[in-house]
């Protein structure tokens, strides 16, 4: 029996939505072993005697990729700095940021007279800062560098993004979501600071392999819902996001706790920070909503079939970086 057109059209949207997701489930296994590192060197340029500094890069296993521009009046010899009368002050440019590290740290310790050293945070978004005696991260600088670095955190953490993924399919309606979605934001945002400022210490390791069972545990409510099992996750979905957002945050801290800044810094950075985190999951959120949205102004209908495979392909991935990554703690 020949196939008509419509029939035909059908196969080849099945095949290209299947295609698709067999790719995006292997680039997701491949990614999220790791969970979402965000390296962070440190720079520490010390006076040995006037006009002279020496480096010392943590860790010393610097990519030769990351190239440092002093202000022009310095020369660097063997990894002394010698900027003469005019002292360390100047534009500071770090080239190679973004690829594999996120940032640099550089500090300067307090010489007599000063009360505090000071640090400057670079990223790929800000590759430069103007060095001056008693200054450090100021206020709009901050911004610059820590709302992209949150964004960042987010977008690449695609463990993140697949838990919030999993909140959207357990909600039911508008006013769900904005409970859902406003409870996972308090938790991470409380855990988050308590981890930065070091009032709670976490292994870190640990709480990637967790972030990993929590996709896997919604992904089973999810698939409980479709089902039509209603249990407490489907009942009140908020407390699910605000249980589970709190050991998210933990894994948000570790773009801000290696940092090393000092504490006046470190409550702009953080502010600055989690509002990136913020924007890149309000952006995938919308990016969602938008595009269930303009599938259904289409009219294409997804078939139960894929939303279940896709479901079970998420609890799959997370069960299998949740196995990898307690392997990884314990080969070391």
């Amino acid at each position: 029996m020949p196939l008509n057109l419509k029939t035909l059209v059908n196969m080849q949207r099945a095949r290209l939505w299947l295609t698709g997701l067999v790719v995006g489930l292997l680039l997701l296994v491949s990614a999220g072993i790791r969970a979402h590192d965000t390296p962070v060197v440190s720079l520490t340029l010390t006076e040995i005697d006037a006009g002279r500094y020496s480096l010392s890069w943590s860790p010393d296993d610097i990519d030769a990729a990351l190239h440092v521009a002093f202000p022009g009046h310095c020369e660097l010899q063997a990894q002394v700095l010698a900027c003469g009368s005019q002292g360390l002050m100047g534009k500071l440019t770090v080239d190679g940021l973004g690829k594999r590290y996120a940032a640099v740290v550089v500090r300067v310790p307090a010489q007599p007279g000063e009360r505090d050293p000071r640090i400057y945070t670079l990223t790929a978004a800000q590759q430069d800062i103007m060095l001056a005696p008693a200054a450090g991260n100021t206020l709009r600088h901050t911004a610059a560098v820590y709302l992209p670095l949150g964004i960042e955190h987010i977008v690449l953490g695609v463990d993140h993004l697949l838990f919030v993924l999993g909140l959207l399919m357990l909600t039911r309606g508008p006013a769900d979501l904005v409970k859902t979605i406003t409870a996972f934001t308090l938790a991470h945002s409380v855990s988050l600071a308590a981890a930065v400022f070091s009032w709670i210490t976490v292994n870190e390791a640990l709480v990637n392999a967790l972030i990993a069972l929590s996709i896997a545990v919604l992904a089973v409510e999810v698939v409980h819902r479709q089902r039509g099992r209603l249990g407490w996750s489907q009942r009140a979905p908020w407390l699910v996001a605000f249980g589970f957002g709190l050991l998210h945050g933990l894994g948000f801290a570790g773009g801000l706790v290696s940092l090393g800044l000092d504490q006046h810094t470190l409550v702009r950075a953080l502010l600055f920070f989690n509002l990136g985190v913020e924007a890149g999951q309000l952006l995938f959120v919308g990016l969602v909503l938008g595009m269930v949205a303009s599938y259904r102004s289409l009219g294409v209908i997804l078939s139960d079939r894929i939303c279940t495979g896709a479901i079970y392909g998420v609890g799959a991935i997370a069960s299998y970086w949740f196995v990898a990554r307690v392997a990884m703690m314990f080969s070391g």
